[in-house]
């Protein structure tokens, strides 16, 4: 499985996934934006929900970005 970390104003694109994992590697908190096409959705992570799924049936590159955060969480995007 491919994976990149990223951390505050960091992005991946991602060409071709149906299934995307997000898990928070350090930090207290983390939000998450997928955007693709013209979708987009947020996600958060926090130490009592450190993972979180992007289910997608869409053709096209995903975009998995982290704004500005506190405390410089990492957040681990697998696909």
């Amino acid at each position: 499985m491919a994976h990149q970390d990223i951390g505050p104003n960091q992005h991946v694109t991602i060409r071709d996934a149906v299934r995307i994992t997000l898990s928070l590697q350090t930090g207290n908190e983390a939000t998450i934006t997928a955007q693709q096409n013209n979708h987009s959705k947020q996600y958060s992570l926090s130490l009592q929900h450190k993972t979180d799924v992007i289910q997608t049936d869409e053709a096209g590159p995903i975009e998995v970005s982290m704004a500005a955060e506190f405390g410089s969480p990492q957040v681990r995007v697998a696909w």
